[in-house]
């Protein structure tokens, strides 16, 4: 009697998960395997697949699987910032390619609000004023420039992810942190464009050198604390042109 393999079993821990936006999902999977004389199969020889019905929000190469012999895991991997409703099948196939019934996990993938983002614009060409996270400017620079921007001015990048606000409506404000160089109202913020830049005219005190800290947060419409980036401003010192006073004529 030629004794042949039974197909296998699949059961899996959970069949409805759900889980936040970049969160993984995972349960475990129990393997079986008998043979025609009643028998049990290696189990460590039966390989596991998963195929995502949704390769936008779950690739299925993003479907994970551990464990070995007839206990198994799956960790369900959803792509980055992605949401939404996804069945992914497993199956289990041993070696001589008999396969088991197909097993739907059904995933529910929760929208969480993402923070946004910030970041200065630094141009590394010819000409600029930035050198690492720092911009120079001399003495009574009135507003502090950066030729290499489009407002040649000092300016910010500032998005949010999948446009959850529109960038007109990011909050973005600045202050400084050495207000006897630059006060927080010597900062004026503007829009350039759809509002993903903003430009930000600085002008420091007259006779004034030294460095300053500039902190720039962006905040989005939801209940995220805002997001900030920094950059230091340092103001180089300059001669003055000297004075003289008039004399009175001498008598």
């Amino acid at each position: 009697t030629v004794i042949v393999n039974n197909a296998p079993n699949v059961s899996v821990g959970q069949s409805s998960l759900i889980i936040d936006e970049d969160g993984v999902a995972t349960t475990s999977i129990i393997l079986s395997q008998t043979k025609s004389d009643g028998s049990s199969a290696d189990l460590s020889l039966l390989t596991l697949s998963g195929v995502s019905d949704s390769q936008t929000i779950v690739p299925n190469g993003n479907i994970l699987f551990g464990g070995s012999a007839g206990t198994r895991s799956v960790a369900i991997v959803p792509a980055a910032d992605a949401f939404g409703v996804v069945k992914v099948t497993i199956t289990a196939t041993d070696s001589t390619g008999l396969s088991s019934t197909p097993q739907v996990i059904n995933l529910t993938i929760r929208s969480v609000e993402d923070s946004p983002t910030i970041s200065v614009k630094k141009s590394g060409a010819s000409g600029t004023k930035w050198s690492g996270n720092t911009i120079t400017a001399d003495e009574d620079a009135n507003p502090v420039p950066d030729p290499k921007t489009s407002s040649g001015l000092i300016e910010v990048s500032v998005s949010d992810a999948l446009f959850e606000t529109s960038a007109s409506q990011l909050v973005v404000t600045a202050t400084s942190g050495n207000t006897t160089l630059v006060p927080n109202s010597a900062i004026e913020l503007a829009s350039v464009g759809d509002g993903s830049t903003r430009s930000l005219k600085i002008t420091p005190v007259a006779n004034k050198s030294g460095t300053a800290t500039i902190t720039v947060s962006v905040k989005d419409t939801s209940s995220l604390a805002a997001v900030t980036t920094t950059f230091d401003l340092a103001i180089t010192s300059l001669n003055d042109t000297p004075t003289i006073n008039s004399l009175s004529p001498i008598t």
